[in-house]
């Protein structure tokens, strides 16, 4: 192969990964510009260790631009990708930075700071916790966290200031970006003894994480509606099923209404016979008394 179709090929290959956010997402130490809209893979704290890769990415970006225009030519001409339902939408991600360290020894008399540069107002979380060679908590250490280096000449005091074993919490950092917020180590309170650390900081934007709770309420929300629409659903079903049960109860009183009417017919059709009966009952007694008296005429003058 030659070198200009190798060159060709990875440049393709490069944009594909550009324009797909979540090989993008997969791609280690790749974080998307702070002020450009989430791209939509799974939630994920995507971690940046230095700001060479925030510049990485943020230089990556015109490359976009091309593959958007393509892709508005494809829908003028009617070529669109499927989408899929609301429902199944994937949580935005909240690209983050991180600082993580599983065993980290500071020496005694030592304080060791980490700059970390903040593009944006972000939420700071941070955890720490100092861990014996056997697994142990023991010793204290300094932590603190700042806008300005470790310094005592330094006129802004520190956002956080602790010292002891462990400590954990989260603040927001709403300063002007960009600035740089300082993590440090503070051991110079020991003459003798090392101090091994575990400690973790994050950064998320508070954007992203704006957009990500603005989700979560759609999507709840959403939840809502299709419980509600399930109870609309089985309640009509259930009137469904009451209908067919009051017609049917309509047709059997018809019927039995019907049977009602018949019996009516047949009783005054006795009940006119019994009349007659009575009738014809009443003449033959009057003519029962009548020759009653003929014969007791006949007997007297005999």
């Amino acid at each position: 192969m030659s070198l200009s179709r190798q060159a060709e090929l990875e440049e393709t290959s490069l944009e594909m990964v550009t324009a797909d956010p979540e090989l993008a997402a997969s791609v280690e130490g790749v974080v998307p510009d702070a002020h450009r809209p989430p791209p939509p893979p799974p939630p994920a704290c995507a971690a940046s260790s230095s700001v060479a890769s925030s510049a990485q990415a943020t230089a990556k970006q015109p490359e976009l631009q091309p593959l958007r225009e393509r892709g508005a030519a494809e829908s003028s001409r009617g070529v669109k990708a499927a989408e899929p339902p609301i429902e199944d939408e994937a949580e935005p991600p909240v690209f983050c930075q991180r600082w993580e360290t599983t065993s980290l020894t500071v020496a005694a008399g030592e304080s060791l700071s980490v700059p970390l540069v903040v593009d944006e107002p972000s939420l700071c979380k941070y955890n720490l916790m100092v861990v014996s060679p056997d697994g142990s908590t023991a010793s204290s250490i300094g932590f603190s966290l700042s806008t300005s280096p470790s310094d005592p000449t330094a006129s802004a005091p520190p956002l956080v200031d602790e010292m002891g074993s462990s400590t954990t919490g989260s603040l927001e950092l709403s300063l002007e970006p960009p600035h740089m917020l300082y993590v440090t180590l503070d051991n110079t309170a020991a003459y003798v003894t090392d101090v091994d650390v575990s400690a973790t900081v994050t950064l998320e934007p508070l954007s992203q994480l704006a957009v990500l709770a603005q989700f979560r309420q759609v999507a709840a929300a959403r939840a809502e509606l299709r419980g509600v629409l399930s109870q609309i659903e089985a309640a009509e079903a259930v009137s469904s099923a009451a209908q067919s049960e009051e017609a049917a109860l309509k047709d059997l009183y018809e019927a039995q209404m019907a049977q009602v009417d018949a019996t009516r017919e047949q009783l005054s059709e006795q009940q006119a016979v019994l009349e007659r009966c009575e009738r014809r009952k009443q003449e033959l007694r009057v003519k029962a008394a009548a020759m009653e008296t003929r014969l007791a005429q006949i007997q007297t003058n005999a």
